[in-house]
């Protein structure tokens, strides 16, 4: 019985130490299928968490899974650096910034999308929104605000902003989002205040909210934004300024592609430039679908 248990032990020694890798030699080294030999050391990589293994591989796509395998198991960024090819680098990178909550990590990737995506992650993961203020796409960063206000169901996460610019730029990503002019009111700096108002009169198209905006510019310019979207003539009516009146009926005689509405304009210049770009419009439409 002693003999066979020693016996036993010796066959296991010999198994175990021959599955033994390092740097310079590999079972995998005599396996005559280049497949299956690239599976091995893919396996003995990932195992051993030895990411030179990855070199021997010769198919370079399964190379670079290996290397993002072994640094997301050893959460280690700087073997991402030997994947060449940049999709599989990116999510290497996007991977262990999230895991380890080191937004340092995302600033290595080159492509603004990947980038904003990787802050994105941080920030839900993290819970903290002022990782969504490094994202640069609009619709991405107003995504990752909502994403934090719905899971954390705390607005206040506006003061956590040390600066007053940056305090007052969340409340109007929030009332954008959120379609909630209160947090617009809390917004001191006039122009933030009037550029939140605008963004939520012109999704809900209510007027009565360009009513609110101090700079008559910005206050016009939104009367004339919903009366060129809506189609109607009478916004219009609200702006004082016959100039701007005028340039608000032209924008809404080329939407309607209605010439009558030209005929509005007090200014001749400015009509007779309507008149020229309801026909070029209708021209452009007729060429286009003919």
């Amino acid at each position: 019985m002693k003999k066979y248990l020693l016996g036993v032990l010796v066959i296991l020694t010999i198994f175990i130490s021959g599955c033994i890798t390092n740097e310079e030699g590999s079972d995998c080294d005599n396996n005559e299928n280049i497949d299956y030999r690239d599976i091995c050391y893919s396996y003995e990589a990932i195992t051993s968490l030895n990411y030179h293994l990855c070199d021997k591989i010769e198919n370079q796509m399964k190379k670079y899974s290996c290397y993002l395998d072994v640094a997301k198991s050893k959460q280690d960024y700087l073997i991402c650096d030997k994947i060449q090819d940049q999709g599989y680098k990116n999510i290497c990178y996007i991977d262990i910034a999230k895991s380890k909550q080191d937004y340092l990590i995302c600033d290595k990737i080159q492509d603004q999308s990947s980038k904003d995506l990787c802050y994105n992650n941080i920030a839900i993961s993290m819970k903290d929104i002022s990782f969504c203020e490094k994202i640069q796409d609009q619709s991405s960063k107003d995504l990752c605000y909502n994403k934090i206000i719905n899971h954390t169901q705390n607005i206040s996460i506006c003061e956590d902003f040390q600066y007053k610019e940056k305090k007052e730029s969340c409340y109007r990503q929030i009332a954008r989002i959120t379609q909630n002019i209160s947090f617009c009111n809390q917004i001191q700096n006039k122009s933030t205040k009037d550029y939140c108002y605008w963004d939520i009169a012109l999704y809900e198209y209510n007027v009565s909210i360009c009513d609110k905006i101090q700079s008559q510019y910005s206050k016009q310019d939104c009367y004339k934004w919903i009366a060129s979207l809506t189609q109607n003539i009478s916004i219009c009516n609200y702006i004082k300024e016959q100039l701007e009146k005028d340039n608000c009926y032209l924008r809404v005689a080329v939407v309607k592609q209605d010439q009558l509405i030209c005929d509005k304009i007090e200014n001749q210049t400015e009509k007779d430039s309507c008149h020229e770009k309801v026909a070029e419009f209708k021209e452009s439409l007729t060429n286009k679908f003919n």
